[in-house]
């Protein structure tokens, strides 16, 4: 289910990382990055498609326009916790 950026406030994250090795904490990461650059510097958006605390897919489409350790900010100063995001397309 594709979200707005409005609805994104009512969203619970999950409490736990989506993934468990280290290879797909990289992957992640190097996507992520890829994504702030896009944003930055291209306007482009991405989907995000992360799970939610009660285990549901959901994704959304925005730019990613800052990265931290974390969590990741998207248009409208709203925040997205890295341990949840399970994929970006580009």
């Amino acid at each position: 289910m594709e979200l707005t950026i409005d609805s994104l406030k009512n969203i619970l994250f999950s409490k736990e990382d989506v993934f468990n090795n280290k290879e797909e904490w990289v992957r992640r990461k190097y996507n992520l990055n890829k994504a702030l650059t896009l944003g930055n510097l291209y306007k482009r958006k991405v989907v995000i498609k992360f799970r939610t605390l009660e285990g549901y897919m959901k994704r959304i489409e925005a730019s990613v326009w800052s990265l931290g350790e974390e969590y990741i900010s998207i248009k409208g100063g709203h925040n997205i916790p890295i341990r949840s995001i399970e994929e970006v397309e580009f």
